[in-house]
C-alpha cells in the first residue's frame, strides 16, 4: 500500500495518479516501470490509499515517483524506498543462544542487526560480554566482531547487541551464552506451545477437523505433529540450548511417559489443553558419567477454529485454493502458521494458536503468492470463529 498525503484536499480517482518506480538512481522512469493501481481509498480527499496489482509491487531500495497531474503545484514527488517493512519482521527485540563452547575454546564471530524495520543504516553497540571475550566494532558501526577466549563457565549469560537507525529507532538483539567445563552441562530452555490433539469428528467424518498435536518419538528427538490436510513438524529439540563436557557436545534421552498417547489397543489417544513436563537426560558426548536431568514444558491450547471463504475477482467462489498464514515472529524468530484449502464452495476451516495472522493464498499450480484484500486477521481465546474473506485476482 502507498499512502499519498495533499497539502489541501482534492477529489482524484484512479487515472490520476502516475507511479513509476526504478532501482537505479541514474535510470530512467518509462512506461515500463510503471506500477498498475488496483484501488484507491480515501475518506477525506487529502490522504490517499493506493493498492498496486499482486504483480506490480514497489521494490525495496529503489526510486519512486508519483505525479498527479491535476494538482496545480508539487504535480511531481521522487522519494527513495529503503527497506519495506514486513509484517512477520515485526518486533525490535530478539533472542539468539551462544552454544557448543567449553572453557578455554576459541570464539569468532560477528554481530550484525538485521530487521526489515529498520530504516537506513543501523548503529550498533555491544554491552555484557562473557569473560575473556572482546568486541571490536566495523569502521562504519553497521556490524561487531565478537572474538576471545572463554575463560569461565557461563550459564545463560547475556550480551546485548543494541542498534540504532537513521529515524531513531532502537533495536536489540541478545545472545544468551551457554559455555561448559569437564564437569558440567549448563541448559536453557525455550516455551513450547502446541495445539491439543482432537480425533476426528466421526459425525461428519471430516477428516481435516483432526487439526491438533499428535506426540512420537523419533530415534533421536520427540517431534509434534500438528495435524489437518497438511501437516509440518515440531522438534522439541530446538527448545533445548545445552552445552556440557569438554568438548561442549551432548546427546538427549527423553521421558515422556507424563502423557498417555496410546490406549490399550495402540489406538490414539485426545491429548487435552494443559501443561505437560517433559523429562529430558543430557549426556555429555566426552564423559558418559556427566549428565543433567532437566524438565522441558509442553503447554497444549485448545486454539481457535477460523472459517473463511476464497473468492475469485469476480465474487464467486475460489475451489481448492490453498490458505497460508503466519503470525509475526517472536523473540526466538518463530512464529505460528496455519495450513488449508478450500473446499468445492470456496470455505475454508483452521484451527490455530491464537494470535494475528497474514494470510496468503496459493491457487492451481502457480508458485506465485497471490495476496487476499485485507489480508491480515485477528484471532482470540474468546472467538473461536472468525470469518476472513480473500479474494483470488
Amino acid at each position: 500500500m502507498i499512502r499519498i498525503k495533499l497539502s489541501s484536499a482534492k477529489k482524484l480517482t484512479i487515472a490520476n495518479f502516475d507511479i513509476k518506480n526504478k532501482i537505479i538512481k541514474n535510470g530512467k522512469y518509462t512506461d515500463a516501470t510503471k506500477l498498475a493501481i488496483q484501488s484507491v481509498k480515501t475518506k477525506d480527499n487529502i490522504t490517499y490509499d493506493i493498492t498496486t496489482e499482486n504483480n506490480s509491487r514497489v521494490i525495496a531500495n529503489s526510486y519512486m515517483k508519483v505525479t498527479i497531474p491535476a494538482l496545480v503545484i508539487d504535480k511531481v514527488k521522487e522519494i527513495y524506498v529503503g527497506n519495506i517493512a514486513g509484517f512477520e519482521d515485526a518486533t525490535y527485540n530478539k533472542v539468539s543462544y551462544v552454544t557448543g563452547y567449553a572453557v578455554g575454546e576459541s570464539y569468532n564471530n560477528t554481530f550484525s542487526l538485521d530487521n526489515s524495520n529498520a530504516s537506513g543504516k543501523v548503529m550498533c553497540s555491544v554491552t555484557g560480554l562473557p569473560k575473556g571475550l572482546k568486541a571490536y566494532i566495523s569502521k562504519d558501526k553497521n556490524s561487531v566482531k565478537i572474538a576471545g577466549v572463554f575463560q569461565s563457565v557461563e550459564n545463560g549469560t547475556t550480551a546485548t547487541l543494541t542498534g540504532v537507525d537513521e529515524l531513531g529507532k532502537k533495536f536489540v538483539k541478545q545472545y544468551k551464552f551457554l559455555v561448559s567445563d569437564k564437569n558440567t552441562i549448563v541448559v536453557n530452555t525455550e516455551p513450547v506451545v502446541a495445539l491439543t490433539y482432537r480425533k476426528d469428528n466421526k459425525a461428519t467424518k471430516q477428516v481435516d477437523e483432526e487439526s491438533g498435536s499428535r506426540l512420537y518419538q523419533s530415534s533421536d528427538d520427540i517431534d509434534i505433529v500438528e495435524g489437518g490436510t497438511y501437516q509440518y513438524d515440531i522438534e522439541l529439540e530446538d527448545f533445548i540450548h545445552v552445552t556440557g563436557g569438554e568438548t561442549g557436545g551432548v546427546s538427549l534421552d527423553y521421558d515422556y511417559s507424563a502423557i498417555k498417547i496410546f490406549d490399550n489397543d495402540n489406538q490414539r489417544l485426545p491429548i487435552g489443553p494443559g501443561k505437560y513436563n517433559i523429562k529430558v537426560t543430557a549426556t555429555a558426548n566426552s564423559n558418559a558419567s556427566l549428565k543433567k536431568t532437566f524438565t522441558l514444558t509442553l503447554n497444549l491450547v485448545d486454539g481457535v477454529t477460523l472459517k473463511g471463504k476464497v473468492k475469485d475477482a469476480s465474487g464467486a467462489a475460489a475451489p481448492y485454493v490453498e490458505v497460508y498464514g503466519g503470525t509475526k515472529y517472536d523473540i526466538y524468530d518463530r512464529k505460528y502458521e496455519l495450513v488449508a484449502k478450500s473446499k468445492a464452495d470456496g470455505s475454508y476451516t483452521a484451527r490455530v494458536i491464537p494470535g494475528d495472522y497474514s494470510i496468503y493464498l496459493y491457487a492451481g499450480n502457480s508458485n506465485s503468492v497471490l495476496d487476499s484484500v485485507g489480508n491480515s486477521i485477528k484471532t482470540n481465546t474468546t472467538n473461536d470463529k472468525t470469518t476472513h474473506n480473500g479474494h483470488v485476482n
